[in-house]
């Protein structure tokens, strides 16, 4: 629920950004590539849904590089660390 209200306020289509988060629930490590395929959003799309996600700190870069980035769904994944 704290998630639905997070995401309602970003400047994305809502409907694609809940196909994204629930694949992230699933598997919070993940790679563009991989959420492309499985949400069948166009990449540019999921571009645009990763920058949101990453300057709401919702899910962090976790490879350093510019290409074939990983991606963790940090606010899930922290639930476990405590």
């Amino acid at each position: 629920m704290q998630m639905d209200k997070i995401i309602v306020n970003l400047p994305v289509k809502s409907d694609n950004i809940k196909k994204v988060i629930d694949v992230l629930y699933n598997e919070p490590v993940i790679n563009r590539k991989k959420l492309c395929d499985i949400t069948k959003i166009k990449e540019g799309t999921i571009k645009n849904i990763i920058k949101c996600l990453l300057e709401n700190n919702i899910i962090v870069e976790t490879t350093g590089y510019s290409r074939n980035q990983i991606f963790t769904f940090q606010k899930y994944t922290d639930l476990f660390l405590k």
